[in-house]
């Protein structure tokens, strides 16, 4: 391939390209794990108010807000304690996450990442553990104490922690791979 004045220089035919430097992986990588933490994030605050819409009537109750002829239109049990644990300390370390991304702060993901596991992962252990016998009897009896809408109830609560669960280890693993690439460049500036 010639130019219009002769053949072309050496080093021009596009095969310079080697030499070049790249963006760095963790700028490219970057982005896409805060895209991905946000859709995580986005539906553990889902999830968070699917558990506080189960709450919510009977704390209206314990607040004398409305009266238990209310509560017995539904046959849901009553909430156990770390339902209010999982509700009200699992929404904080997905506002710190979510405050951390725009400007890469370092200290807001790990005071999130160690909230994740403090109040999302460890009361949902918990509550797999204390509804166990309440599984097991079911598996081997069919029979349920407290049905929704004619499923039973026990399955649902380990639909929903299978569903946490995973929503908490992916923003875990999103939010370790962000913290190891926002250190190693906020190392390289210092």
């Amino acid at each position: 391939m010639s130019s219009r004045y002769g053949p072309r220089p050496v080093g021009t035919d596009g095969t310079d390209f080697k030499h070049r430097e790249r963006v760095a992986q963790q700028y490219n990588q970057s982005p896409l794990f805060k895209r991905r933490i946000r859709t995580v994030l986005y539906l553990q605050v889902s999830v968070w108010l699917l558990i506080v819409a189960k709450l919510l009537p009977e704390l209206c109750i314990r607040f004398g807000f409305v009266s238990k002829n209310f509560m017995r239109k539904w046959s849901l049990p009553p909430a156990d304690l770390w339902e209010y644990a999982w509700a009200a300390g699992s929404i904080f370390p997905v506002i710190f996450s979510y405050l951390s991304l725009p400007k890469n702060k370092v200290s807001l993901m790990r005071i999130s990442l160690l909230g994740h596991v403090t109040f999302g992962i460890v009361p949902i252990a918990v509550g797999c553990f204390q509804k166990s016998f309440e599984l097991i009897n079911f598996y081997y009896t069919r029979l349920s104490t407290y049905n929704f809408f004619g499923f039973p109830f026990i399955v649902l609560v380990y639909i929903f922690f299978s569903v946490c669960v995973q929503l908490h280890f992916f923003t875990l693993f999103f939010g370790y791979k962000l913290l190891g690439m926002w250190s190693r460049v906020s190392t390289k500036n210092k």
